[in-house]
């Protein structure tokens, strides 16, 4: 398993979709989609397993 170093205002994206990390609250996240503002409470296990997950560089 990869383990990745979240942090909030993380940007992310997860199902095609890019979002920020709103709140960490282990073993949990809230992520807030941009554009919409929706916002997802997820597994931090759940997010980091899902094939679609990418953390976006923070060069």
């Amino acid at each position: 398993m990869k383990y990745m170093r979240l942090r909030n205002n993380s940007i992310i994206w997860f199902r095609g979709q890019k979002f920020v990390v709103m709140d960490i609250m282990p073993p949990n996240l809230t992520i807030r989609r941009i554009g919409d503002g929706f916002f997802i409470d997820i597994g931090y296990e759940e997010l980091i397993i899902d094939s679609t997950f990418k953390q976006e560089s923070t060069n």
